[in-house]
């Protein structure tokens, strides 16, 4: 069965890959990478790898590879479906097998789909002739063009119906940005008007992880200005 995109991320952050083979091979550590002897042909000298920054395993004598999926496909011998709830359940996480958890994990693909547009909106708003002024301070702080990227840095100009009706024009729905501005306005001392917390500032907007549907982390600097 098709699991949802957001519920293997969320088990895939849940089930350390040095974890799970851990508990089937002896790991020993070599820079950002830990090497064992591989649990799936004989060998005397250590070739199977495992980097958990990048959350894979392989064996540069058998040539096997993959995620944490794969691995726990590879030694217990199952099929995808079975080593996904297997993890699952070392995870303590609940498997959408029926409409109604499939349900909720496209309710928070889509939100975390709406929280990337409203980065991607800000940032644009940056380089537009209407973020010229936080475009200009931004430079005066000395942050460069690839640091605005990377870090994902926009501009909130002072204007509601701005990031609104970018997001209609995208497809979503009322109910999906109202349940989005809910999040916001968590973080805003007037919660009746969250636009307050969006409005004329240069913000920090990092990626979010599925689970997150925050689009509005950190305000750097409100306009006016004052170098």
């Amino acid at each position: 069965m098709a699991f949802p995109a957001a519920f293997i991320d969320e088990l895939i952050a849940r089930n350390p890959i040095d974890d799970v083979v851990g508990q089937y091979v002896t790991l020993k550590r070599s820079g950002s990478n830990l090497f064992g002897l591989c649990p799936f042909h004989g060998e005397k000298t250590a070739s199977f790898s495992v980097a958990p920054d990048k959350g894979i395993y392989y064996c540069f004598g058998c040539h096997k590879g993959g995620s944490v999926i794969n691995f726990q496909m590879e030694i217990e011998g199952l099929s995808y479906p079975d080593a996904v709830r297997a993890l699952a359940k070392r995870a303590g996480m609940e498997v959408p097998e029926d409409e109604q958890y499939q349900s909720r994990y496209r309710q928070q693909e889509r939100l975390w789909a709406l929280h990337k547009e409203a980065a991607r909106f800000f940032h644009s708003q940056l380089y537009a002739p209407i973020g010229k002024a936080a475009l200009d301070y931004a430079f005066g702080r000395g942050m460069t063009k690839g640091i605005l990227t990377t870090f994902g840095v926009g501009y909130a100009p002072d204007s509601w119906d701005g990031l609104v009706n970018a997001l209609r024009k995208k497809g979503y729905t009322e109910e999906e940005i109202n349940t989005a501005l809910q999040v916001v306005s968590t973080k805003c001392e007037n919660k009746d008007n969250p636009e307050e917390l969006l409005r004329e500032s240069l913000k920090y907007l990092p990626t979010a992880s599925a689970f997150e549907t925050n689009f509005s982390s950190s305000i750097i600097s409100k306009l006016p200005y004052t170098p």
